[in-house]
């Protein structure tokens, strides 16, 4: 922009020796200039910041042009301040690592939390993480590998000798040294089913009556007892009805003691059961009918564990 004056004086010699001191006017220019700039960027940048807000200031500076004693000319120069950010309210506090802690109520029970269906103890501690450097930190002594394996499963540990109950389709792993390894559970505990046994022509054999020896010892209808060694059930044994006797089990499976005693007179031999030919096709019907429900019950058994305290996951 230019500065034009119409109908002036001629400038006196005085005038213009009074600001012929141009430099000066310029070391007064640039102090003002490098003034701003501070105001741009130093203290005057975080007395905005400090009240939350984002400002735009804008500064100016004015630069008299004397042209003469009766009239003055002023321009304005306009400095913006730029990039002033704008502060939150407040930064986020980073939760404490730390294991989780689940207690065993009637209103919360733990298995609620877990894939297991029951377990006895009454506290359990876990985690769930995806990270690395978490995992790493809350079980210092993981592998590697096995770091990789725990992202996203629950791994707990419990701090006494627990019993668990998981779905048959569930496995169990326990941390050794850094490393999963699989935890065998207990077998399922069959109910004791006796193979029907066909009689032996050869030798003899006598029929007991259930009274008196206990009903688990009558598993199959017109049962037979033949001995061991067919001397040992001689022709004594038939001749009197029996009133008393027992029947026990040996160390050898579907072996049998039986004693049978009349007063003062007692017989014993050692046998097993048998069956007549139609007793024992009847027999084996029952038999694999109960074996199949066996198996049928073994797939959907739960998986039964007793184990140590330790640091575990489930898959």
């Amino acid at each position: 922009m230019r500065n034009i004056n119409f109908d002036r004086d001629p400038i006196s010699s005085e005038a213009i020796s009074s600001y012929k001191d141009f430099k000066s006017i310029q070391q007064k220019h640039a102090q003002t200039t490098d003034d701003l700039n501070k105001i741009k960027s130093g203290k005057s940048n975080t007395w905005y910041l400090a009240r939350g807000g984002a400002l735009l200031a804008l500064a100016s500076i004015s630069i008299f042009f004397l042209t003469n004693n009766k009239e003055t000319k002023t321009a304005q120069v306009i400095f913006p301040i730029k990039n002033v950010v704008e502060l939150g309210i407040g930064t986020p506090v980073k939760e404490a690592l730390k294991w989780k802690v689940v207690l065993n109520t009637a209103n919360d029970p733990i298995h609620g939390h877990f894939d297991f269906d029951q377990v006895s103890s009454e506290r359990i501690e876990y985690f769930q993480s995806e990270n690395s450097v978490s995992i790493k930190t809350l079980i210092p002594n993981i592998k590697k590998a096995d770091l990789e394996y725990a992202k996203g499963k629950k791994v707990f540990k419990i701090d006494t000798d627990f019993l668990l109950e998981l779905e048959t389709d569930k496995s169990l792993f326990k941390l050794e040294q850094g490393n999963w390894l699989k935890v065998d559970h207990t077998p399922f505990e069959f109910e004791t089913l006796n193979n029907p046994r066909i009689m032996d022509p050869g030798k003899p054999g006598i029929r007991i009556d259930v009274i008196g020896f206990g009903a688990e010892y009558q598993e199959f209808a017109n049962m037979i007892w033949q001995p061991m060694n067919s001397e040992d059930l001689d022709a004594t044994f038939f001749d009197r009805n029996w009133p008393d006797g027992s029947i026990v089990e040996t160390s050898v499976s579907g072996v049998y003691k039986i004693m049978l005693k009349d007063g003062s007179l007692i017989k014993h031999f050692n046998g097993y059961p048998v069956l007549q030919k139609y007793a024992y096709k009847k027999a084996m019907k029952e038999y694999n009918k109960k074996l199949i429900g066996q198996e049928d019950l073994m797939k959907k058994a739960p998986k039964s564990f007793k184990v140590k305290k330790g640091i575990y996951t489930i898959e």
